[in-house]
C-alpha cells in the first residue's frame, strides 16, 4: 500500500527541534557542539561533569534525573544532586580501594540505581567503564575480562556465584570484586556498607579529552571480540545526537530500553540524556509488552528509544501478518499517542532509532544510523515520513561526525 507523504505545516515546522534541516546541516560544526559543553575548570573534559556537576552548578541540582522503576512495582526517584551525590560515594569506593586513573571497571548487572552510580563515578574517579551483558555466560565474560585487563568488576551476588567465582582468581590484573547488596561471598566487598559510610563528595579527576573513559566489546559472533576504547571527548558526540536526532532537551521525560551491557545502554541510557539535563525513565524489568505501554502512559514518555525488534513486537502486538500488519501497526500508534498525550487527538511523533550497522556504531561513525519515525495523527492512523522527515534529516548530519574510537583496546594495552 502506498501512502501519500505527510507534509508539516509552517506551525509544525516552527516549534521542531530542527525548523530548517538543510540550513542547520550546513551550519553545523563540531567546534560549536564542543563549546555547548562546560568542560572542567581550568580545563580538560570529563564526561561525568558534563552529566551531572555543571547541572548542580547552574542550580539544576533539584531536577529529577532518574525515575527508576523496581521489577516488582518499586519506585525511587533520584534529582541530578542525589545522582551526583551517588557517583561521588562510588569514586570515594573506588579510590579507597586504590582504583583509579587508567584503572578497568567492568560492570556486570541490572537496571539498579547503583547501576548508574557506578557507571558516573568510575568516569569521575577516572578510570575506564566497560559494561558486560548480564546474559552472557561464564566464558564470554572470562574473556572480555582477560583481554581488558579488568581491575575491578562490580556485579550482584547471584551473578558472581554462577559465572564468575570459579575463574576470579586465574585472572592477575583483578583487583577488587564489589557486590551489590550486604552479603557477599568471600574475597568480595559488600557494596552497601561501603556506599553508607563513603564521602558524597569527590572532585571529578582532571581527565583531557582524549583520555580513555570507556571501553565496548563488539558481540563476538564472528570471532574473537574486540574491545573498542571511547575518550572523553565521545561526549561532545553524545550531546549533539542526543539534542538533533533524539530531541532530548531539559525536562524531556526520555525513556531508553537498551540493555545496559551493550553500547547503546550505556551512550543513549546513560551519557547523552544526563548530559542534555532530561528525566530518564529507567525501568528495571525485562521486556513486557502491557507494562511498556503501561509504562509509557503513566510516566507520559515524550521521546521513546528502543530497538526495531523490540519496536514491532509492541506496535504488532501478537496479531498475525495475515490480520494486516498496517493495521496493527496503527494500533499500536494510536496507543502510544494515548500514552503520551492523554488522547490519540492530535498528531504526536513517535521516532524509534535502529542501529543498522552495530559496529559502526560502536566505532562512533554515527550513532544512529536511520531513524524511521512515523506520525500519529487523528484518530490513531499513522503514516510514514517522506524523505524530507525531521529525524532523517538530523540523522544525515551526523555522518560527518569525528570519530571518538581512537583504538582497540588491545592498542592501549600496549601502552600500558
Amino acid at each position: 500500500m502506498v501512502w501519500d507523504t505527510i507534509e508539516k505545516s509552517a506551525a509544525d515546522k516552527e516549534n521542531a527541534s530542527l525548523p530548517d534541516p538543510d540550513a542547520a546541516r550546513r551550519a553545523f560544526s563540531w567546534q560549536e557542539a564542543r563549546r555547548a559543553l562546560d568542560g572542567l575548570p581550568g580545563g580538560g573534559l570529563n564526561i561525568a561533569h558534563e552529566a551531572l556537576d555543571r547541572h548542580v552548578a547552574a542550580g539544576k541540582g533539584d531536577r529529577l534525573a532518574i525515575r527508576w522503576l523496581g521489577q516488582h512495582g518499586a519506585t525511587r526517584d533520584l534529582s541530578y544532586d542525589e545522582v551526583l551525590k551517588g557517583a561521588s560515594k562510588f569514586a570515594n569506593i573506588l579510590a579507597a580501594q586504590g582504583i583509579g586513573r587508567g584503572d578497568r571497571l567492568f560492570s556486570m548487572m541490572g537496571r539498579t540505581p547503583e547501576l548508574y552510580f557506578a557507571a558516573l563515578g568510575t568516569l569521575r574517579a577516572g578510570a575506564v567503564f566497560t559494561p558486560l551483558f548480564s546474559a552472557f555466560g561464564p566464558e564470554p565474560v572470562r574473556t572480555r575480562m582477560e583481554i581488558g585487563e579488568a581491575s575491578a568488576l562490580i556485579t550482584t551476588p547471584s551473578i558472581y556465584r554462577r559465572k564468575i567465582a570459579a575463574w576470579r582468581h586465574h585472572i592477575p590484573s583483578l583487583k577488587l570484586v564489589l557486590i551489590v547488596g550486604d552479603d557477599v561471598p568471600d574475597d568480595c566487598v559488600a557494596l552497601g556498607p561501603e556506599f553508607d559510610r563513603a564521602s558524597d563528595s569527590f572532585d571529578p579527576v582532571h581527565t583531557g579529552p582524549e583520555d580513555m573513559a570507556l571501553i565496548h566489546f563488539t558481540s563476538g559472533t564472528t570471532g574473537r571480540p574486540k574491545g573498542v576504547v571511547h575518550v572523553h571527548e565521545a561526549v561532545v558526540t553524545h550531546a549533539a545526537t542526543g539534542r538533533n536526532a533524539l530531541e532530548l532537551r531539559p525536562g524531556t521525560v526520555y525513556w531508553c530500553t537498551a540493555d545496559p551491557g551493550w553500547v547503546t545502554g550505556t551512550s543513549y541510557g546513560i551519557i547523552s540524556p544526563l548530559v542534555n539535563g532530561v528525566t530518564m525513565i529507567v525501568d528495571e524489568a525485562d521486556y513486557d509488552l502491557d507494562r511498556w505501554y503501561k509504562t509509557l502512559e503513566r510516566e507520559k514518555v515524550e521521546v521513546w528509544y528502543t530497538c526495531g525488534g523490540a519496536f514491532s513486537c509492541s506496535a504488532l502486538g501478537s496479531l498475525s501478518a495475515s490480520q494486516g500488519s498496517w493495521r496493527s501497526w496503527n494500533d499500536g500508534l494510536s496507543r502510544m499517542a494515548k500514552a503520551r498525550h492523554g488522547s490519540a487527538v492530535g498528531r504526536a511523533e513517535v521516532a524509534v532509532s535502529i542501529i543498522i550497522n552495530s559496529i559502526a556504531a560502536i566505532a562512533g561513525v554515527c550513532p544512529m544510523h536511520t531513524c524511521f519515525s512515523c506520525t500519529v495523527e487523528e484518530g490513531g492512523h499513522g503514516r510514514p515520513f517522506g524523505a524530507a522527515g525531521r529525524s532523517q534529516a538530523a540523522t544525515q548530519q551526523l555522518h560527518s561526525a569525528p570519530r571518538r574510537a581512537k583504538k582497540f583496546v588491545s592498542q592501549a594495552n600496549k601502552e600500558r
